[in-house]
């Protein structure tokens, strides 16, 4: 009678109570699920864009853009004019 009753009790389905890690693992999941999708599209849409952008702006101005100084002067720029 006893060896039936303690798998009743440890099944992970019907032990909500006795076993904490069922009510650790249901707490944790809906936080993260939520960001998680954000930044994908966030990430998805930024690289569409800024890919999208790159190639009108390219298409449209006649001087080409160097392509290693822009990210980093405009960095040190906004750096600059912070501090200052």
């Amino acid at each position: 009678m006893l060896k039936q009753s303690l798998p009743a009790h440890h099944r992970p389905g019907h032990g909500l109570q006795s076993p904490p890690l069922d009510l650790i693992l249901s707490a944790p999941p809906p936080p993260p699920t939520t960001p998680t999708p954000t930044t994908i599209t966030i990430a998805a849409t930024a690289n569409k864009n800024t890919t999208n952008n790159t190639v009108h702006i390219r298409d449209s101005l006649p001087l080409p853009l160097p392509p290693p100084a822009p990210l980093r002067t405009i960095l040190l720029n906004m750096i600059m004019s912070m501090q200052t």
